[in-house]
């Protein structure tokens, strides 16, 4: 099993991804920083849970940020040259963040169209104005 991995942000707060090329499986984590200890750790940890599931992990594809881990983690891993990207991960991670805006957007748009969102903005608007 080959997987790619890689971090993201929303809202200035960071993101492990990882997806595995065959199957598509995709994992997310919330991670308190890009150190080389919790990078090494949430990767550990994606590679268990295959592990636990029956899958065995051949080897990680990463983006250069990850070169200095190597030595760390358990399973070989492949760095992308200086200005590449791993391809898989980087289409997921812009699809996580295309869906998330657009519910964010669509939640936002019921809740200004349904009669119970005007209720409220019009009960909030008279309580102000006594």
């Amino acid at each position: 099993m080959t997987i790619e991995a890689d971090v993201f942000y929303v809202n200035e707060i960071p993101f492990l991804l990882s997806v595995s090329q065959k199957i598509k499986f995709l994992t997310v984590e919330c991670i308190p920083n890009r150190s080389s200890n919790t990078l090494t750790i949430g990767l550990n940890r994606v590679v268990s849970l295959y592990r636990r599931a029956g899958y065995s992990v051949k080897i990680i594809l990463l983006d250069m940020e990850f070169e200095c881990l190597e030595e760390f983690l358990d399973v070989p891993i492949n760095v992308a040259a200086a200005r590449e990207h791993v391809p898989g991960v980087e289409r997921e991670i812009r699809t996580i963040k295309e869906r998330s805006a657009l519910d964010h957007k669509y939640q936002i748009y019921l809740h200004q169209n349904s009669p119970i969102g005007r209720f409220e903005i019009l009960q909030i608007y008279n309580r102000s104005n006594l």
